[in-house]
């Protein structure tokens, strides 16, 4: 996925879970009292029309200043190559498909 469409992606997941708030607050609010304590001005049917069903204004996802270089998390599987040596790496294949080894990490991106 390019990091554009990645960025574009983690925006809508945002708006996705925002416009699942005032609805979600309802349902939490179960009480006529419970409800007018939780009244806000910015769940208010207009504002939320205002918003396409968005709460509060959504900001654009801020780009990294570097795309490639680093790894915010790795997980390696250790196990057997194709060559039936021991490895560290990735899981390859999948024990259904009787093709379980491990790829070796050396010389992949980050």
């Amino acid at each position: 996925l390019e990091y554009a469409a990645q960025l574009e992606q983690k925006r809508q997941f945002v708006e996705k879970a925002l416009r699942r708030l005032p609805r979600e607050m309802q349902v939490a609010a179960r009480s006529d009292t419970q409800r007018e304590r939780w009244r806000m001005p910015w769940l208010s049917q207009e504002r939320l029309n205002q918003r396409h069903g968005l709460p509060c204004p959504v900001a654009p996802v801020l780009p990294a200043a570097a795309t490639h270089g680093y790894r915010n998390k790795c997980e390696f599987t250790i196990g057997r190559d194709e060559d039936g040596s021991v490895a560290v790496g990735f899981t390859l294949g999948t024990v259904r498909e009787r093709k379980h080894v491990v790829g070796r990490a050396d010389g992949v991106p980050t």
